[in-house]
C-alpha cells in the first residue's frame, strides 16, 4: 500500500521495523525515538492517533504527533479499516 509513496521522509511509530524488513525505501523517523522540531512539506506520517491517544499521552510519541498536527496542515492520503492513516504534510 505504501509503495507509491517511497522515497519520502516517513514519520512513523510501531510499523517502522516491519517496513524496514521489507526493504521499504523511506527515510524513517521514529516518533518514539526522535523529538520532532521541524517537518518539510511533502513529508509523510503513518499513524493511528485514536489507538495511541490514551496509552501514550504525555510521552514523546503523542507529543510529536500533537506538535505535527498543530503546526502543520495534514492531508489524509490513505486510510485503512484498522484506524491507521497515511498523512502528507502540506
Amino acid at each position: 500500500d505504501l509503495r507509491p509513496y517511497q522515497g519520502n521522509n516517513l514519520y512513523i511509530f510501531y510499523w517502522d521495523l516491519s517496513l524496514q524488513s521489507y526493504d521499504a525505501q523511506f527515510e524513517f523517523h521514529n516518533l518514539w525515538e526522535e523529538e520532532v522540531k521541524f517537518c518539510d512539506k511533502g513529508d509523510l506520517i503513518l499513524f493511528n492517533p485514536e489507538e495511541f491517544q490514551e496509552q501514550w499521552e504525555g510521552k514523546k510519541v503523542m507529543n510529536n504527533w500533537n506538535f505535527i498536527n498543530q503546526k502543520y496542515n495534514l492531508e489524509v492520503l490513505e486510510t485503512w479499516p484498522n484506524g491507521w492513516k497515511l498523512y502528507e504534510i502540506q
